[in-house]
Order: structure tokens, then sequence, then C-alpha cells
């Protein structure tokens, strides 16, 4: 058994490298041995650096602080661990155990279990999975904490944050259909999440209670050749910061990947009360390889539609950034990332907010614009 690997911006010659079979979102795995047991790691040592000293720069709504206001270099934001073992229990059975160590709330890397389910394999095209499991929710939700699948050094915030939570507790279903030169793809899942926020108050930033419950996730891809587009909805009912409401989410996302070069896109929106009501994001990713370089570049906004909405904050942001991954070695992966990160304040947006956590009062109420540089070397094993 291997990792349950996206393929998202992986190179091919990567992949054939580390010897890792590569699998679509849907979290189908193929066996290429008969070992009954198999244990993979994964991992990112990174490093940032903030000239904003009016804010922590954080990736999640689950970090309590970065590089910026606390500290201009900061080695926790994209650090991360990982193991994970696959077992063959018979024929079409088989089970799955991940367990990852990164930055949280708690604002330290205990462990966590990130996956642990049972995969009944109907058929060669139909599985069903019961236990905790990834939630599919955007084209990388699967894979974004094994960073060396990515191209960037992280996955765009401004769009992957509007819906936070990255696994469920229930089960799902996955179904694939071959019709000559394209392959489809469904997976459906219904389930639960608890997690904690950690979010960005003047001053400071507060740690909150989220529940999902009724988690309904749907995910349809389409594999044409060296084209891959995707279609996916989310639907929960959301319980935190001592109020109730209805969420859900639609997202479209399209990758061209040419070998020698590629690009992608995914655009999202979302509806219902809370942090994120009425939000719209995307983002734009494009590169090209030349060896074992692979310079890119991307822009991605998020934006709320009505900020003047009783409970609809929002968070408004945009980031452009350029960078490059060096695949110096078998299974590593050294990246170097420029972003140029334009936080609007409240006065500027109407209430808005932005992912920037410890804003002095300043920098609150009239936002500004923030340059980092991220350096980080991922691996696998």
């Amino acid at each position: 058994m291997t990792f349950l690997i996206s393929p998202i911006f992986l190179a091919r010659r990567t992949a054939i490298a580390a010897g890792i079979t590569v699998a679509c979102a849907s979290g189908v795995v193929h066996a290429e041995d008969d070992h009954r047991f198999s244990i993979r790691g994964f991992g990112t040592i990174g490093a940032v650096h903030s000239d904003n000293g009016q804010s922590d720069y954080v990736t999640n709504l689950y970090q309590p602080g970065g590089p910026g206001r606390s500290r201009s270099w900061d080695v926790t934001t994209d650090t991360k661990a990982g193991a994970q073992l696959d077992a063959k229990l018979a024929d079409q059975l088989s089970a799955v155990l991940q367990i990852t160590s990164r930055k949280l709330s708690s604002n330290n890397f205990t462990p966590k279990v990130e996956w642990a389910n049972i995969k009944y394999q109907v058929t060669p095209d139909f599985s069903i999975r019961a236990g905790r499991i990834a939630l599919s929710t955007l084209m990388q939700s699967d894979a974004r904490l094994v960073s060396y699948t990515l191209t960037p050094v992280r996955v765009p915030l401004e769009i992957y944050n509007i819906t936070p939570p990255t696994n469920s507790d229930g089960i799902d279903a996955t179904y694939r259909v071959n019709i000559g030169k394209v392959n489809n793809t469904v997976q459906a899942s219904y389930g639960r999440s608890d997690s904690k926020l950690a979010l960005g108050i003047p001053d400071g930033v507060i740690v909150a209670e989220a529940n999902a419950r009724k988690i309904i996730n749907i995910a349809d891809t389409v594999e044409i050749g060296d084209l891959t587009l995707r279609a996916s909805y989310f639907k929960s009912d959301i319980h935190t910061l001592g109020t109730s409401f209805r969420y859900d989410m639609k997202a479209l996302g399209a990758l061209y990947d040419a070998g020698a070069w590629f690009v992608q896109s995914e655009f999202a929106k979302s509806n219902g009360g809370g942090l994120t009501k009425n939000q719209e994001a995307w983002y734009a990713l494009g590169g090209m390889r030349v060896k074992s370089f692979t310079p890119y570049v991307s822009y991605a906004k998020s934006k709320p539609q009505d900020p003047l909405l009783a409970g609809a904050t929002g968070f408004e942001q945009t980031t452009s950034s350029i960078g490059v991954r060096w695949d110096f070695m078998s299974n590593t992966a050294l990246k170097v990332q420029y972003d140029h990160v334009d936080a609007p304040g409240v006065l500027a947006t109407q209430g808005s907010s932005t992912y920037f956590v410890k804003q002095n009062t300043g920098f609150f109420l009239n936002g500004g614009n923030t340059n980092l540089v991220s350096v980080a070397v991922d691996f696998v094993f």
C-alpha cells in the first residue's frame, strides 16, 4: 500500500523517483506488492520571514501566531510531520491510519489522528469507507498536509480557509467510470467534525470551538488526458461562538498539466452565517518544469460579498506569489517563495477582517501590505 496522494502539481518524473503510486482525490489505493502492512512518512521543515511588525501571518484558522509582530522569523508556520500506516486486511478490505503533528490552536505540536478508516472495495470501480476520512472539498484538500505533493510552499489560504475542516468522522463512497479517454470519479461523504479555531481579534487571538454536524460533501472529478476538471459541494450545520447556522460551499476547479508546464485555478463561493457568510475566493497558479527546477507564480483573492450584514464579518485578503521548487534529491524538494499580501483594514472594507492575528489597532483599522519570504524542505519516505 502507498500514500493517498493527489496528483496535483506533482511532476511525473518526481512521482516515479519517489516510488509512490499516485491516487486521485477519492483515496483509491493500488497495491504494488503483497505486503500486508506498510508505513510511510512525510514532513516539512520550514521558516517564514515577515516584514510586518503590526500583526502575525498565519496559514490557516488553527494557528494562534506566526511571523510578524511576535517575531520576524518563525519556524513553526509550515513545519509539520506525519506518518501513515496502510493495512491490507483481506482481498477487498483495507485500513489506513494517518497521524500528523503540526502547530494548531493549542500552540504546540501534539500529534493528531488525521485519518483512521476502513475501506471495502466492493468492485474495482466502487468502494466505501467508514471512520475518519479526508474531506475532499477542493482539489488539494486531501493532500494539503503532504506538502511534497504541492508545487508551492502551501495551498492558497484565501480559498482553502473558506472551509477549515480537513476531515470528518463518518462514511463515504467512491465510484469510477471510464468512457473512452474520459475518467470520471464521483465521491460522496456524510459525517461530522470538531475543531478549535484560532481567530484573530485586535491585539490578540481567541480560541473557539467549531462543531460541524450533518456534513455532506460531494465531488466530481473528470480527467481527459492532460486536463482535470472538478466540481464540489459542501453543506453542514455549524455551531461556534454561541451561534448556529447552516453553511454551504460550491467550488469549481481546473488543471491543465502538459508535463513541461501547467496551469491551475479554483473558484469557491460560500453561503450561510458566521465567519465566512457569502464569501468568494479564487486563485490561479502556473509554472514550468526545467529539469529539476519548477518556477511558478500565483495570485489568490478572498472577499466577502455583503460585509455589512449582521454576522457577515468575512475575510478580505489578496496574495501574489512567486517561487521555485528544486527537486535536488530523491523524495526531497527545496522551495523558496516570496509573497506579497494585501490585507485592507476594517475601515476600508466596511467591517471585513483578514487572516492575520494579533493585529495592533492601526493594522486592524487601516490594514497594510506584508512581504513574506518562505524557505521549506519537503520530504516523503
